[in-house]
């Protein structure tokens, strides 16, 4: 069994309303011959002052629309990000996007932070977790780097089980972790490093006072040459595999309460799609955790309702959409692993719900990924870019219009 079907057999996060019950799966795969060779300190410096040039603290989050652009010193990629306001936010840098990315050279991370702006203080959420996950993965992996192998597994195999909430799914996650490590050890000890800086930079943006979605990543080339994304994911922005054919595979699955009710049964697919019909509208929901943390609570106020004999609570489909069961900011933030497999030409796609809930379909929360991936049209990686964001920015959902930022790492031919 290589990576890919590891993965494949691992089960997805089960929701606390249904963690008692078994569910279904997530993904990637096999070897060649080693990458090119590392980007020398001059070079790479240069990188990092041009992307910390692009992607200055305040700045970003002020202007209206940053349009696409490259950042250089990632080893046989080629990196884009862009990003823009909402158009009520627009020509006020006081009022600032919430949406922010991560492209750091120095790391190799890669990512998409969305502040809930529901929560407050979206902006400086999203900022505090942009300078604090790349710092956190620096001295995360100087740390993890230390450790045998035996503890590397030992710890991604419990977090992955805990995140997941199936004690059962022990042995699937287990193979899929015995996969990377056979692969390359450096790769598991990365993927923990990247997870243990997401919960580093939890504290970091509770300071800030705001909650913020993290979709984080970094692309390993093994020694026999194979690429892989290895991507974590608290919220709801997502990340995708598109292929050099433009057929895109998913990454990552959110984490709002309507997709954790949507899993559980307890959304049935009737019922979704008279919600999102009327987005404003509420209907009796099941009483369960994910209609608690909703409306901002937790497990006591959850054991009150039961207490007091409820039933159902009447949710509306843009509260259900916009509630996070998991984020950084909040006392649950254990982030699921996704990983894919990246083949010359292929893609990493990193998006906020700016993007990502512009190419749903109108009954379901299925993803478009035929009009997703034809949305970017181009002959310049540039032009891919920008048309993406604009096609994202014309289309309308629930929420009609929102912030967007977009992250690209596409796997360059080899010399």
């Amino acid at each position: 069994m290589n990576l890919e079907q590891s993965m494949r057999a691992v089960p997805p996060p089960i929701p606390e309303s249904a963690r008692k019950k078994g569910m279904p799966p997530i993904p990637e795969a096999a070897k060649k011959k080693s990458g090119p060779p590392p980007i020398p300190d001059a070079a790479r410096k240069k990188s990092i002052e041009l992307a910390h040039k692009n992607m200055e603290a305040r700045e970003v989050q002020e202007q209206d629309v940053i349009e696409a652009f490259e950042v250089q010193g990632f080893n046989g990629l080629e990196v884009m990000a862009t990003i823009e306001k909402k158009d009520e936010r627009k020509g006020s840098p006081e009022n600032h996007n919430e949406d922010n990315v991560i492209v750091d050279p120095e790391t190799g991370l890669l990512g998409v932070l969305d502040g809930l702006g529901g929560e407050g203080q979206g902006d400086l959420a999203s900022k505090a977790a942009e300078r604090a996950i790349p710092e956190g993965y620096k001295k995360a992996a100087a740390e993890i780097g230390k450790l045998d192998n035996q503890e590397v597994q030992r710890r991604l195999v419990e977090q992955q089980i805990k995140k997941i909430g199936n004690p059962e799914a022990r042995i699937q996650v287990t193979n899929m972790v015995e996969q990377m490590l056979s692969l390359d050890p450096k790769m598991a000890k990365k993927a923990l490093a990247l997870i243990e800086s997401l919960r580093g930079a939890n504290a970091a943006v509770l300071e800030s006072g705001g909650k913020t979605t993290a979709t984080v990543g970094f692309i390993h080339e093994t020694p026999s040459g194979e690429k892989y994304a290895i991507v974590a994911n608290l919220g709801d922005s997502m990340a995708f595999k598109r292929r050099k054919n433009g057929e895109m595979v998913p990454i990552t699955q959110e984490d709002s309460a309507l997709n954790s009710l949507t899993q559980s049964g307890a959304l049935t697919p009737e019922l979704l799609a008279k919600m999102k019909s009327d987005p404003k509208a509420k209907h009796p929901i099941p009483l369960s955790l994910e209609v608690i943390q909703a409306m901002g609570g937790g497990e006591q106020e959850l054991k009150q309702f039961q207490a007091k004999g409820v039933k159902e609570i009447p949710m509306s489909y843009g509260l259900l959409k916009r509630a996070m069961v998991a984020s950084l900011g909040s006392q649950v933030f254990e982030p699921s692993l996704g990983i894919r497999r990246l083949e010359e030409g292929d893609e990493l796609i990193l998006g906020t719900d700016g993007l990502v809930d512009k190419f749903e379909d109108p009954n379901t929360e299925d993803t478009n990924y035929a009009e997703l991936s034809a949305a970017m049209s181009g002959k310049t990686s540039k032009e891919q870019m920008d048309n993406l964001r604009k096609e994202s920015k014309k289309r309308i959902t629930y929420k009609k219009d929102d912030d967007i930022a977009i992250v690209r790492a596409k796997v360059q031919k080899k010399n």
